[in-house]
């Protein structure tokens, strides 16, 4: 038996040597360097997804010119042809009839800002 329990010793010693050193290699001695990636780099998915977390902020705060800012987050994109792209995928894509008509509502709420601001 003082082999076999001997044995067992060593087993989980170098299981948990070898996450130390898995660990050490890989936070101290050569971490990967972090990649900042320009939100208009995200595929169209994500963008949808972010454009209907502004209009459920939008309804909930309905703040037009504060949801353009955060529009524009997503690149130099034009709040109105980024809304109707992100519609497009939207209903290709069978997103709720609700998240639609929030969609729907802050894209109306950009072209009725834009009117009265001309």
């Amino acid at each position: 038996m003082p082999g076999r329990s001997r044995r067992w010793f060593f087993f989980f010693l170098m299981v948990i040597l070898g996450v130390g050193a898995g660990l050490l290699l890989g936070w101290e001695v050569c971490p990967l360097a972090p990649h900042h990636t320009r939100p208009d780099t995200l595929s169209i998915a994500y963008q949808t997804d972010t454009v209907l977390m502004i209009a459920e902020l939008y309804h909930s705060e309905g703040n037009a010119a504060l949801a353009q800012t955060r529009l524009a987050f997503l690149g130099e994109q034009d709040p109105v042809s980024l809304m109707d792209t992100a519609l497009s995928y939207a209903e290709a894509h069978q997103y709720t009839p609700n998240d639609l008509q929030l969609m729907q509502a802050l894209a109306e709420a950009i072209i009725l800002t834009r009117m009265e601001g001309k």
